[in-house]
């Protein structure tokens, strides 16, 4: 790229910029409206049934199993005259979607559903299942005989159960009944793009239960499709291995060779796992080459994070697909995981993804425990950057600053961090308790709505009795930002090809906009419980004018992509294998739709009173009369172009030819937009970009800066930057005299440089400024280099730059005291290192801790202050922890300073106290002592009993975690007046802290016991 800042360089007049403000008027809620009062549910998927390309929505009731599942159709709102133009009415009945196999049964449970066209007949179909949680709830007569299904679709809305096609798998632990998946999550893909969709599910417990709680997890189920709508397991595809509870499965192409991959978000016990598809219906675990996992650190206080999606979005725009890892369990404070993104390190980096807790901030207090169950990708301002939605959900009471709410997190494009714009959406205080936000475009309009479900907790009083009802609801916000200051495109996609699937998942669409490149997927069955969305899909452009060009990438064999150029802004287009673009109808009654056959025009330069003509055309693709009212230009420049036609009607189908003709008459850029004001029900106000430059023969001045900063400047020392001045015209540009405006105390100074001169043609020179200040404080003046330049004669340099003296700047290594676990009475050291990164001494008066609780826990001995450090140097202090009571003692070390970064620099600490070994009697006469040798335990422990005064005492121990679950067998021992001792291994469990309970005579003592890691 050019260094050189020439001023005639050709900018589209198309800003990305967020030039407005999150308010409450973002988003509408119009749930009443819309007829979903009644939808008191928790799942959500989306789907359009009945093939009118609205998307209809099934809903499943909000229990934790044994749920039903509903049908509202997406129909047109009767009322005319209400703003909200589509409703939804519910088609359950009349759908067939819950007939159940046995004839002598009504209804049917559904817990988990995913939606695509199975058997290619251009209709959508469902596969069902269950998520039955614990195995003792479908024990002892409460099975209701459902399992996995299919349904087929007629295109209409009605399904019917395919009793050919029931997939009835035989679970690996063959006590359980026929069939019985603990279902997740459901991702459809065509592993080996034959053109029929296979089917992933992922499973939770075969028996949470088992093994003193640690459960017996259920193998995934991966099932090949067969192309009539029923399906057959596969056991031997390479992702059998990996067994382990889930919460969800995503698929996505994740290296870019094509083909879907596997991606499972795991309960908390494991890190979940990335299959990379081999291409043959084949798989092989590629966790550990793709970075992969979900347990890179622990969530809230050292819990394990649990995992509830991992949603594939490209959300940087550079080509490859990111992921939104939605997590529950996550935390604020330093070193705690929570919801994140991993950035997906492209081709140069073996596409291995890397966790990135920076990008999304959120307005959470650092005290949290977040439980976060749901998210998705959103472009909510149809900026063409994915912003994104996170639903929390779980642990109210964890929350009592009300964060567990809907979260829409705003992609600010100018450092790629999604920041929070809950509260000024108005969200704080309506949308709490969100578990399953879904981006759909409900009404067609271009930009995505949500459909959110969320928990409701309605207090009211009787008497003087509090009466809570809670109910969770499912809301429609309407998005009323997307497509009202943004120009958007939505595309269909329809293959022909024998061997493509006809939902054309797995395909890739491209769209590339002025350098804006964004990718999308066609997915079905996304995360936890398979939250569906619609197939067609929507891209944001911002304020251009038009897109340059949309490739598809078909999901088959050879992979071929089709190149659309210019397809039509602001409405749905459908893009066929062939090549076609289709305009597909979003409104109702007769209306005229513009489009361009090339929405610019490229004069370039021209010679200064010479006329170029360049045509365009203009197409109604409606269904009603075009009426094009005006056409102008921007008054600065209307002089230089000329344009005949004024005003026109177009028929459906037809197109006319506009000619313009640019005739310059200096030397200068004309570039601007063609406006085009019509009834057109897209764009009412469209706009033709054209670029185009006049000229002559002309003294060009470019130079290499506008500003020079000098940063800070000891006082009364120098230091000079240089700039560069070319003369980029044809003409010899002379240079007449400099000048600096605003010089306080001539602080920079221009006289190094001789004036006049004269550069030739291409020449160039570099000037010299030197800053000199005299004070401390801020500088800033106007260098002025005068010429007879054609473009800039007085060239203006803004200079800036501080007076300083030296100043002492601190840092801290370690920057947080972990001092873990110590035995009451002991201590712990360890060392830290004060460091001055600054140029002047660093005095610190006093280190103190914040919390009177801690005094005496923490000192710092031989500390002597003020103490002095020299610049670049460092001293080593040492922190000694010595707790008195078995308590977590937390704290900050506050170290006050002449520091100029910091002058009261805070340093979290954190330790906890535990119990020494011995324990007293159980009946306080001192008749017996038991020892626990070492605590805190890492993976063996001894226990010793010593019996004194007393011929024979009976006792009972056991070790229980502290929700009173055991987790070491109990064991019995009889002492006669000697020492006993057991010793037990507790290797196989978790860290945390535990309670060993002995019991005798109907009396009990609970000794704590620390297990480490």
């Amino acid at each position: 790229m050019n260094k050189f800042c020439i001023l005639l360089v050709f900018v589209i007049s198309a800003g990305i910029a967020l030039a407005y403000s999150p308010d409450p008027t973002w988003l509408k809620r119009i749930t009443h409206e819309a007829g979903l009062d009644s939808c008191r549910g928790g799942r959500i998927w989306v789907a359009d049934v009945n093939n009118d390309n609205y998307p209809d929505l099934f809903w499943g009731e909000g229990g934790i199993n044994k749920n039903h599942l509903h049908l509202y159709l997406n129909v047109p709102n009767p009322d005319k005259t209400s703003l909200v133009k589509r409703i939804f009415v519910n088609w359950t009945d009349s759908s067939g979607i819950n007939v159940n196999r046995d004839p002598m049964k009504t209804g049917r449970v559904v817990d988990i559903m995913a939606a695509a066209d199975l058997n290619n007949d251009g209709n959508i179909d469902i596969v069902t299942s269950i998520y039955y949680h614990r195995l003792q709830y479908y024990q002892n007569g409460q099975d209701p005989g459902d399992r996995t299904e299919v349904m087929l679709g007629d295109g209409k809305g009605h399904f019917t159960l395919n009793l050919d096609a029931r997939t009835n798998i035989i679970n690996m632990n063959d006590t359980l009944p026929l069939g019985l998946i603990n279902a997740t999550g459901m991702a459809y893909l065509d592993a080996d793009y034959d053109g029929i969709l296979d089917l992933y599910i992922s499973t939770w417990f075969t028996d949470y239960a088992a093994f003193n709680g640690l459960g017996t997890p259920m193998p995934d189920v991966f099932l090949k499709g067969n192309g009539d709508g029923s399906f057959q397991r596969i056991m031997n595809s390479g992702m059998q291995n990996v067994i382990e509870p889930e919460y969800g499965v995503n698929a996505t192409d994740y290296d870019n060779d094509g083909y879907q991959d596997i991606i499972t978000s795991p309960y908390c016990r494991s890190g979940g796992a990335l299959f990379r598809n081999l291409k043959e219906g084949k798989f092989v675990n590629f966790t550990d080459f793709a970075n992969y996992s979900a347990q890179k650190m622990n969530g809230d206080h050292g819990q394990a994070l649990c995992q509830w999606s991992a949603q594939p979005g490209d959300f940087d725009n550079d080509g490859d697909m990111d992921l939104l890892q939605v997590e529950v369990h996550g935390g604020y404070n330093e070193g705690e995981g929570r919801t994140h993104i991993s950035v997906n390190g492209g081709p140069n980096n073996g596409y291995a993804y890397q966790w990135d807790m920076t990008r999304i901030v959120r307005d959470a207090p650092l005290e949290s425990h977040l439980g976060d169950q749901g998210g998705n990708w959103i472009d909510i301002d149809g900026d063409g950057w994915l912003d994104c939605l996170i639903g929390q959900s779980a642990y109210p009471a964890a929350n009592l600053e009300g964060q567990e709410r809907l979260y829409v997190c705003l992609q600010d494009t100018s450092d790629h961090i999604l920041k929070d714009i809950s509260k000024p959406l108005g969200l704080f205080s309506t949308i709490k308790e969100a578990h399953t936000p879904i981006p759909v475009d409900y009404d067609l309009d271009g930009d995505q709505d949500i459909l959110v479900s969320h928990t409701i907790r309605d207090t009211s009083k009787i008497g003087d009795s509090t009466v809570i009802k809670t109910w969770t609801q499912i809301e429609l916000l309407r998005n009323e930002i997307g497509n009202s200051f943004n120009n958007w495109a939505s595309f269909k996609l329809k293959s022909t090809y024998y061997a493509t699937n006809r939902s054309c998942i797995g395909a890739r669409i491209y769209t590339s906009t002025h350098g804006l490149n964004q990718i999308r997927e066609v997915q079905a069955g996304v995360g936890h419980f398979a939250g569906q969305m619609p197939f067609i899909q929507n891209f944001g452009v911002g304020k251009y004018h038009y897109i340059d060009s949309v490739a598809v990438r078909w999901p088959r064999k050879d992979l071929m992509t089709s190149v659309y150029k210019y397809p039509p802004l602001n409405c749905i287009s459908e893009l066929n294998d062939k090549g076609e673009i289709v305009t597909v109808k979003n409104w109702e009654g007769l209306k005229p739709i513009i489009a361009f056959d090339k929405p610019f025009l490229r004069f370039d330069t021209v010679n200064v009173g010479v006329g170029i003509v360049k045509d365009f055309d203009v197409k109604n693709l409606g269904d009603s009369t075009l009426v094009i009212s005006a056409i102008s230009f921007d008054s600065s420049v209307a002089s230089q172009y000329s344009l005949v036609e004024k005003s026109f009607k177009l028929d459906p189908g037809k197109s006319f030819t506009f000619r313009i003709m640019f005739s310059p008459s200096k030397r200068n850029d004309f570039s601007t937009a063609l406006k085009i004001v019509s009834n057109a029900f897209n764009t009412p106000t469209a706009f033709i970009d054209i670029q185009s430059y006049g000229f002559e023969k002309q003294p060009m001045l470019a130079s290499d800066s506008s500003s020079l900063n000098f940063g800070k400047v000891f006082i009364d020392s120098n230091k000079t930057i240089s700039f560069t001045v070319k003369n980029a015209g044809e003409l010899p540009l002379t240079f007449t005299a400099s000048d600096i405006n605003g010089n306080v105390d001539n602080a920079f100074d221009l006289s190094g440089n001789s004036f006049p001169f004269t550069l030739q043609a291409g020449d160039e020179k570099k000037l010299n400024v030197s800053f000199s200040p005299k004070n401390e404080k801020a500088y800033t003046a106007q260098a002025i280099i005068k010429s007879n330049a054609y473009n800039e004669p007085q060239k203006v340099i803004a200079l800036v730059g501080a007076g300083d003296i030296p100043r002492a700047q601190i840092s801290i290594i370690p920057g947080i005291f972990l001092m873990s676990s110590v035995q009451i009475g002991q201590n712990k050291d360890k060392d830290f290192q004060i460091i001055n990164t600054g140029n002047g001494e660093l005095i610190v008066s006093s280190i103190t801790f914040l919390s009177d609780t801690v005094k005496d826990i923490y000192s710092i001995p031989g500390l002597v202050t003020p103490l002095k450090v020299k610049p670049t140097d460092s001293t080593t202090l040492t922190l000694r922890f010595t707790p008195k009571e078995v308590k977590t003692y937390n704290t900050k070390m506050q170290i006050a300073s002449n520091a100029i970064n910091e002058p009261n620099k805070f340093i979290t600490v954190r330790g906890s106290g535990v119990p020494t070994s011995v324990t007293e009697l159980i009946d306080g006469k001192s008749n017996l002592k038991i020892t626990v040798l070492p605590n805190p335990v890492k993976d063996r422990t001894k226990l010793s009993f010593e019996l004194n005064g007393i011929v024979e005492m009976k006792l009972r121990a056991r070790l229980v975690d502290f929700l009173g679950r055991e987790v070491y067998p109990q064991f019995e021992v009889i002492l006669t007046n000697v020492t006993y001792q057991k010793e037990i291994d507790l290797s196989f469990v978790s860290e945390g802290m535990y309670c060993l309970i002995i019991e005798t005579g109907g009396m009990a003592k609970m000794i704590p016991m620390l297990v480490i890691k």
